[in-house]
């Protein structure tokens, strides 16, 4: 007599197979999850792409260091404006007065309606 064989028999093997397959990638991932845990990973590749775009504008700026200058200098000027004023006026009190006076003149002409021009 011959066997009959058994139709799902192959459907079988390539369960069985599949199922050894994933236990054996989730035995792997269960294995890196312990060595580095998720918040580990995010944490690295947080920090990974932060230094490459720290990279990126540090070579943007090496390569236009006049546009960081001008750009840097008037608004360094401008947030130090009033320790700068102070020390100019310690330093140069006449000119400090000048440009008092000055100020003052310009003050009333404006107001009196006087342009200076006649």
């Amino acid at each position: 007599m011959t066997e009959t064989p058994d139709p799902l028999a192959d459907n079988r093997a390539l369960r069985d197979k599949a199922r050894a397959s994933l236990a054996s990638r989730l035995s792997a991932l269960q294995t890196g999850l312990k060595d580095r845990p998720i918040g580990q990973r995010l944490t690295d590749e947080a920090m990974a792409r932060a230094r490459s775009a720290a990279g990126e504008a540090k070579d943007i700026a090496l390569g236009n260091k006049g546009v960081i200058a001008a750009t840097g200098a008037p608004l360094a000027g401008w947030l130090l404006r009033k320790p700068l004023r102070r020390g100019l006026s310690k330093l140069m009190p006449s000119l400090a007065d000048g440009f008092a006076r000055l100020r003052d003149q310009l003050a009333k002409g404006v107001h009196s309606g006087e342009t200076g021009d006649e």
